[in-house]
C-alpha cells in the first residue's frame, strides 16, 4: 500500500510564483467575507495584492487577514508556503473555482441547475434583504443563479429540485430570520435553432383530418 501511494501520489514541486485555487466561500458571524483556498505556488503573504480573472474580467484585491481555522476557531498569521490551505478576508470578486495569480483556470462545472423556482417570502418581508440574503448565498455558490424582477417584484433561483430548495430554505430561516416557501419549477431551455426549420404534425381521429405546418 504505501508503495502505490508512493508512485500515485508523488509529492508536487511547487512554482515560486504566486498561486492559489479557491474552493469555498463563506461569512464569519460578523458577515466578513471569506475566501478559502489552497496556496499551489510561491508565498501567500497578508496585505499583499492578488489577480485574478473570472467571467473574462480582471480584477486585483489586496488581502487584508490570513486565517487557519480549527472548527469554528481560527489564527490569523503573517504568511503561508505553497501547499497550505488557509481563509482569506479582503477578496469580494472570488468564488468558488477562481484561481488566483498564475494559477490555471478551472473548467466549467459539468453540472448545472436546470429549474427555475420564484422564491415566495413570508408577508410582511423585507423584499431588499430577501435579495441581499439570496445574492450572499449565490456569492457562495454561484449556480444558484439569482435574478430579480424589478416589474414582477420577484427573486427567482435556479435550483436542481426539491432537496436543495430545503437546503436554501434552511439556510435562510436560521442564519438571516428569513421565511420562503418556493413556486412551481420552469424548466431552464437552454437550445435554440441555429437556421429556419420546417415541422410537420398531423392528427386523424374518428375520419376528422387536420395537418399543421410550422
Amino acid at each position: 500500500l504505501l508503495r502505490a501511494l508512493e508512485c500515485l501520489a508523488p509529492l508536487p514541486v511547487y512554482p515560486a510564483e504566486l498561486s492559489a485555487r479557491v474552493y469555498q466561500i463563506a461569512h464569519d458571524p460578523q458577515g466578513n467575507r471569506l475566501t478559502f483556498l489552497k496556496v499551489t505556488g510561491g508565498t501567500l503573504r497578508a496585505k499583499m495584492m492578488v489577480e485574478g480573472a473570472d467571467h473574462g474580467a480582471s480584477w486585483a484585491e489586496k488581502i487584508n487577514e490570513i486565517r487557519l481555522y480549527q472548527g469554528k476557531r481560527h489564527k490569523t498569521v503573517a504568511e503561508l508556503p505553497a501547499g497550505s490551505i488557509c481563509a482569506v478576508t479582503g477578496l469580494t470578486h472570488t468564488m468558488p473555482g477562481s484561481a488566483l495569480g498564475s494559477e490555471a483556470a478551472a473548467p466549467r462545472p459539468l453540472l448545472a441547475p436546470f429549474l427555475s423556482y420564484q422564491v415566495i417570502p413570508a408577508p410582511e418581508t423585507d423584499a431588499s434583504a430577501l435579495v441581499r440574503a439570496l445574492r450572499e448565498l449565490a456569492s457562495e455558490d454561484p449556480l444558484l443563479g439569482v435574478t430579480w424582477h424589478e416589474q414582477l417584484q420577484e427573486a427567482h433561483v435556479q435550483l436542481m429540485g426539491e432537496v436543495q430548495q430545503d437546503v436554501v430554505r434552511e439556510l435562510l430561516c436560521d442564519r438571516y430570520g428569513i421565511e420562503v416557501g418556493f413556486g412551481p419549477g420552469g424548466i431552464l431551455y437552454k437550445e435554440t435553432i441555429v437556421e429556419p426549420v420546417e415541422g410537420v404534425g398531423h392528427f386523424e381521429p374518428l375520419r376528422h383530418y387536420a395537418e399543421v405546418h410550422l
